[in-house]
C-alpha cells in the first residue's frame, strides 16, 4: 500500500523503506459530497498502483476511478481526452488528482461544460492550465497556483465543495439579474410608447432594477458566512506533499 524506496549502491542494497501518502481527515466526506453533487471522481497520480490503489481505498473510490504510474504528460494528455470526449454533452472536472464527470447526455441534457483540474504540484501545472478551470491548493507548489484559475488560500477540501457551490449560485443569480432587467426595460418601453408612464417612472424603473439586482447578488454573502462558520469546525490537517490529484466530472 505505499512506494518502496532502495538506499544503495550501484552495486549492492543496504536497505529498503515505504512511503506512503495520508488522506485528509475530510477527503471521504468531500468525495461523498461530489457525487451526490453528481460528480464522478477519478485519481490520478503518479505513483505505483500499489499505493493509488490503497489511498483510493480509503477514501471511498473504486479501482476503476484510479489513474496510476502518470507522468506529467499523461495527466495533460488525460484531461486534453476528457475535454475532447465531453465535447457538448459532459462537464468535466479535474481535482487534485480526482476527476469528476458530470454525463448530462444521460438525461438527454446537451448543455455544454467543461472541465475542472485540482493539483498540488509542479507535475499536475500542465494540466491545470490546460484544463477549462485549474483549482490548485494553496500549500501546494508555487507553479500549480500560478498556471491555475482558482486557487485555494490552504489545503482543506471542504473549500473546493464551496468553490463549486458558489459558482453555482453565482452562475444563477447571473441569469435571474440579467432577464429580470430585460423584462423591467422591455416593460417600461412598451409603456411609455402606450402613454402609461413618464419620464421620472422610468427613472424609477430603472433605479429601483438596479437595486433589486443589487440586492439578489448580495444573498451570495450568505454563503460566504455559512461556509465560514462550517469551516471553523475542521482539523486543519498538515498537507502532504506529493499527495494524488483529482478530477471530477458532473452527471
Amino acid at each position: 500500500g505505499g512506494t518502496v524506496v532502495f538506499i544503495g549502491t550501484s552495486d549492492d542494497v543496504w536497505g529498503m523503506y515505504c512511503v506512503n501518502d495520508a488522506p485528509r481527515a475530510e477527503a471521504v466526506d468531500v468525495i461523498q459530497k461530489l457525487n451526490a453533487m453528481r460528480y464522478n471522481v477519478t485519481m490520478l497520480t503518479g505513483d505505483a498502483s500499489g499505493a493509488a490503489l490503497a489511498v483510493a481505498q480509503s477514501v471511498g473510490l473504486d479501482a476503476t476511478s484510479v489513474r496510476h504510474s502518470l507522468l506529467p504528460e499523461q495527466k495533460l494528455s488525460f484531461i486534453q481526452s476528457l475535454m475532447n470526449s465531453s465535447g457538448s454533452t459532459a462537464n468535466n472536472a479535474h481535482c487534485c488528482r480526482t476527476r469528476c464527470r458530470n454525463d448530462n447526455s444521460r438525461n438527454g441534457n446537451n448543455k455544454r461544460q467543461g472541465v475542472v483540474m485540482v493539483g498540488d504540484g509542479v507535475n499536475d501545472a500542465p494540466a491545470l492550465a490546460t484544463a477549462t478551470v485549474g483549482v490548485a491548493m494553496g500549500a501546494g507548489a508555487a507553479l500549480a497556483m500560478e498556471t491555475s484559475d482558482v486557487t485555494l488560500m490552504d489545503s482543506n477540501l471542504n473549500k473546493l465543495l464551496f468553490v463549486l457551490r458558489i459558482g453555482r449560485r453565482t452562475a444563477r443569480l447571473i441569469v435571474q439579474n440579467v432577464v429580470f432587467s430585460i423584462v423591467v426595460k422591455a416593460a417600461v418601453v412598451v409603456l411609455t410608447f402606450v402613454g402609461y408612464t413618464s419620464l421620472w417612472g422610468a427613472i424609477i424603473a430603472d433605479v429601483g432594477s438596479m437595486l433589486c439586482v443589487t440586492l439578489n447578488g448580495m444573498r451570495l454573502l450568505a454563503s460566504k458566512d455559512a461556509s465560514s462558520d462550517a469551516n471553523s469546525n475542521i482539523n486543519d490537517a498538515d498537507s502532504i506533499s506529493g499527495a494524488p490529484s483529482s478530477s471530477l466530472q458532473q452527471q
